[in-house]
């Protein structure tokens, strides 16, 4: 089915490994964070809402975010695929430390309808993940109903995120060896 929705080498998105003419899978994940409230409890009069936006990549301990992926599906074999479902996954690479074993997966079934759009949230809740620096890698798995991979799959790298815990100098201290030390409180 030639159509109006064209995938080019240069777009940003899901990767997907299918013969485009046959189904086309054209699709993007975005991370999205709450505002962080760590840091402000001496402030109370301050309320942030409890709503996302965008991350900047930079992500508190203690915050509360999600992946979002969203997909549709196009050409002549989108009918077939309502005997299957969407299997989505984040996968995290702790730079300096391998891989995790954190890694949240959603269910969504598929409805068999060319041009349906799909959306799966993966809740990351906070203290999921140590502080440090972590590859995102979005991924997307068609799978039949018994459960085994089916020949549909792609993923979004979505590069480096940073978790980090906020913690204040207090004050400094001299050690024996003449180096000064901070002192710090996490908040």
């Amino acid at each position: 089915m030639k159509g109006k929705h064209h995938y080019h080498k240069g777009d940003r998105g899901l990767e997907i490994a299918i013969n485009p003419d046959d189904l086309r899978v054209i699709g993007k994940c975005r991370i999205f964070e709450q505002q962080s409230t760590s840091g402000f409890e001496e402030v109370p009069e301050i309320e942030y809402p409890s709503t996302f936006a965008p991350t900047n990549k930079m992500i508190q301990y203690d915050q509360s975010w999600f992946v979002e992926f969203k997909w549709r599906v196009f050409g002549p074999l989108a009918c077939l695929l309502d005997c299957g479902y969407w299997k989505t996954q984040v996968l995290f690479e702790w730079m300096g430390g391998g891989e995790t074993n954190f890694k949240p997966e959603v269910i969504t079934q598929d409805l068999g309808r060319p041009g349906q759009e799909y959306t799966a949230r993966l809740q990351i809740n906070p203290r999921s993940l140590r502080p440090g620096v972590y590859r995102v890698i979005c991924c997307l798995q068609y799978c039949f109903q018994n459960g085994k991979p089916g020949p549909i799959a792609g993923f979004e790298d979505k590069g480096l995120i940073k978790i980090y815990e906020d913690k204040r100098v207090v004050g400094s201290y001299t050690t024996g060896n003449g180096f000064v030390e901070s002192e710090t409180v996490t908040s």
